[in-house]
């Protein structure tokens, strides 16, 4: 069983803020401020900034998260023959929502810029916003999850039990987290049966707070994004050398969207690489896969890997036996904020042991990109080459191959006019 963070500090904090901050349900029910009449077998209820309307009290209605989610976990008890909606209104509600056991739930929002589940900054809601685990069946849709300031918006508990397959669907969701907006903490062959859609939204992970790294979707699940934006931004110098957008250890399909990492001024990353300390590379990376049972399959994608710095970044990374098919999909890569000048080496592929099927053509020009990849799978038009090659002015295009057999100053390029090395 793998722990993705190497010093456990999430699962073990949750443990011990959850056992200092048990709250007797019986309590949260004498609060008249934050229950109305409560049927404590509806299969609707809303969570309301307010549960007066037109002076008149509104039944079935939550003014707290964490006392919706009290009820839902001691009294409703949801099952796919009894499922939940709740019907959440424009506002920003903090707190913990669990969906654990046999529970179908639906988060039913009002926009995703009108209604936010946020990070209190509490118990368990100093770190996690939403906790998953067991057959929890979830859905939801039209609302935003906030959890600046703690590790990660949501949390899947995957440890230990053999009934592990939750099956979960975002549409217009956006979630925004230091940290993880998503993290599976395990990775046990036996217990990552779930599947997890995604469609019109939007991760974000942030460096700050208690997280030195910026990770957005680490998931050893079988996911499907479709028009979906995943992006990891490092912005503060120091911690953890890691920013990768999407790390897979299961199945992951992505349709259209776009895959970001993004790194600011004064962040120095080493070279994309294997990293030893923690889940994922080292470096700015796009795309992270690793382990036999890790296949990501992205078509139709944007892939962003920008450094403002003179960092050297890699689109997509795989060790361990891990598998990626990259077809269709564009690589919009650069270091020192975009300068011509700079040295630093774009690794569209960089394999540590992998398989990747991705070709690609460059935008024509009159001076290759400075990239590292696999042998043959990039192309470029050099358009200011002479009929001796393009080393010298002119105004043929001649058509290019990666090759590494390539070493000298043209680069790792292979003229196929001239039919040798540029």
């Amino acid at each position: 069983m793998r722990n993705w963070l190497s010093t456990g500090l999430l699962g073990s904090t949750l443990k011990l803020v959850k056992k200092i901050t048990i709250v007797l349900l019986g309590e949260i029910i004498l609060c008249g401020s934050a229950l109305a009449g409560i049927d404590n077998n509806a299969s609707v209820v809303q969570l309301r900034v307010s549960c007066i309307e037109s002076n008149a009290t509104i039944n079935n209605c939550f003014t707290s998260l964490n006392t919706l989610d009290s009820w839902i976990q001691e009294v409703r008890a949801s099952s796919n023959s009894d499922p939940l909606a709740v019907q959440i209104g424009p506002g920003t509600f903090p707190g913990v929502l669990r969906c654990q056991g046999n529970q179908h739930i639906s988060l039913l929002g009002s926009g995703s810029s009108n209604t936010t589940l946020k990070r209190s900054g509490e118990g368990e809601g100093f770190l996690v916003v939403l906790i998953l685990k067991d057959k929890c069946n979830l859905n939801v849709q039209d609302l935003k999850i906030d959890n600046i300031g703690g590790l990660a918006a949501v949390q899947v508990q995957d440890q230990n039990s053999s009934t592990f397959e939750i099956l979960s669907i975002w549409n217009n969701v956006e979630i925004i987290s230091t940290g993880y907006p998503w993290l599976e903490e395990h990775c046990d062959p036996a217990i990552t049966h779930s599947k997890h859609f995604w469609k019109a939204s939007k991760l974000t992970s942030l460096d700050g707070g208690i997280a030195g790294f910026a990770k957005a979707y680490v998931s050893c699940a079988e996911n499907w994004f479709h028009a979906t934006e995943i992006t990891a931004r490092r912005e503060i110098p120091g911690g953890v050398p890691q920013a990768t957008a999407l790390l897979v250890f299961g199945e992951t399909h992505v349709y259209g969207g776009v895959i970001r990492a993004l790194s600011g001024p004064g962040v120095n990353l080493p070279t994309p690489s294997p990293y030893t300390s923690g889940a994922g590379p080292q470096g700015l990376v796009g795309v992270y896969a690793s382990g036999p049972n890790a296949h990501v399959h992205i078509h139709g994608t944007g892939i962003d890997v920008l450094s403002v710095e003179s960092n050297d970044v890699a689109g997509v990374l795989v060790e361990k036996n891990a598998h990626a098919h990259i077809k269709d999909s564009t690589f919009n890569m650069s270091s020192c904020g975009g300068m011509s000048t700079c040295s630093a080496t774009l690794g569209r592929i960089a394999d540590f042991g992998g398989m990747v099927r991705s070709n690609y053509q460059w935008e024509n020009g009159t001076e290759p990109p400075n990239i590292s990849s696999l042998e043959g799978a990039d192309t470029f038009v050099e358009t200011d080459c002479s009929p001796m090659g393009c080393q010298t002015s002119g105004s043929q295009p001649h058509m290019l191959i990666y090759s590494k057999a390539c070493k000298g100053a043209g680069g790792n390029w292979f003229d196929i006019v001239t039919r040798s090395c540029r």
